[in-house]
């Protein structure tokens, strides 16, 4: 397991880099760039992961929609007793799609609102940790006793995650709970999923390629 540190106060002799916000993603560009299943809208670029500790020389790209997703999180599989089919986490990535990948050279123009910054991560011995982590088994109890894919990463922050913008990025839309919130506030950063748990999956076809979902909402 590798525990993942956003925030980088200080660094140490153990600390290493798995991964990057914003910017260009080692990716090479999909012959159509990936657009919200939902609104229509391309999807912002977030982050990229080293994953060769669980598939080796393999990455996994992050994109995610910013402007139709204020009230609503990424659907759930049909069930999370069994596993996840290819085609079923085909289906799941409407408003976010994550590409697994080689090291490769972004061609072309993207939308990449984020400040890039870099991401650095910590071996563990432990096979799970209540917080942000890479491989080994996520926290929450049901998802640690069922396998729906391969499990990747889990995104869980005490305080939320927030992601700073570049001067003058298109608003985020609002998690909206009540009628006189303001839709798209201007707040200079972005989040992700609403700062609700994450956990990312693979789920491998018979061809071995491999496709990307998230569960939400457990906490």
């Amino acid at each position: 397991m590798i525990k993942v540190m956003w925030e980088v106060k200080k660094l140490t002799s153990k600390s290493i880099i798995i991964g990057s916000i914003g910017g260009l993603p080692n990716l090479k560009r999909p012959r159509e760039y990936p657009v919200c299943k939902i609104c229509g809208e391309d999807l912002v670029y977030y982050f990229t992961f080293n994953i060769d500790h669980i598939q080796t020389g393999i990455f996994f790209s992050v994109f995610y929609c910013i402007k139709c997703t204020g009230n609503t999180t990424p659907d759930l599989p049909t069930s999370l007793n069994s596993r996840v089919s290819y085609e079923e986490c085909s289906d799941l990535q409407r408003e976010y799609r994550i590409f697994f990948h080689p090291n490769e050279e972004w061609i072309g123009s993207i939308v990449s609102p984020l400040v890039p910054a870099t991401i650095y991560g910590s071996h563990s011995r432990l096979l799970s940790w209540a917080q942000s982590h890479m491989a080994g088994r996520p926290s929450d109890a049901e998802l640690s006793q069922n396998e729906p894919g391969v499990f990747m990463l889990q995104i869980r922050e005490p305080v939320g995650l927030k992601f700073p913008v570049i001067k003058d990025s298109p608003n985020q839309q609002a998690y909206v709970l009540f009628s006189d919130d303001e839709e798209f506030p201007y707040r200079g950063y972005y989040t992700f999923i609403n700062e609700i748990p994450a956990y990312f999956y693979a789920s491998v076809s018979k061809d071995n390629e491999m496709c990307g979902f998230i569960i939400t909402g457990r906490f």
